[in-house]
């Protein structure tokens, strides 16, 4: 009678262990689908928070997201540099540049926009390649 208590009581464990793991897989899984839409939402509020940052700044007087205005489209940008280029791009836009893009110079933006946002817009302008649709 005692062997017959011993294995009950492995089933018992056995059965709790088993369905324990299939919950818990259950739930990895579960948030592993949720998590793209909150990427996409968070994807759309970097936008934003973006764009409101290039607006604050100015930078929508010459550029836009995917047209040439005075100043290249972001996402010519995005598409002529990686992510090794953040530092290049970052100085571009706090020291101003021409003949990369055409003859009209961009103005320096020092003391407009601090190497924080410059690098923050930089790395967010090299992604939109990937956001294209």
């Amino acid at each position: 009678m005692n062997i017959k208590k011993k294995v009950f009581s492995m089933l018992v464990l056995l059965i709790f262990f088993s369905t324990s793991v299939s919950l818990l897989l259950a739930q990895t899984g579960k948030k592993k689908s949720d998590s793209a839409p909150q990427k996409q939402e968070q994807a759309k509020a970097d936008d934003k928070d973006m764009m409101d940052l290039a607006n604050s700044k100015g930078c929508l007087a010459c550029h836009q997201l995917d047209k040439k205005l005075i100043g290249p489209a972001w996402l010519e940008v995005s598409n002529k540099y990686d992510q090794k280029d953040v530092d290049y791009l970052v100085n571009k836009i706090i020291q101003g540049g021409v003949g990369v893009w055409g003859n009209i110079p961009m103005p320096p933006n020092r003391g407009i926009v601090t190497e924080e946002e410059a690098r923050k817009l930089a790395n967010w302008i090299i992604t939109l390649k990937s956001k294209k649709k």
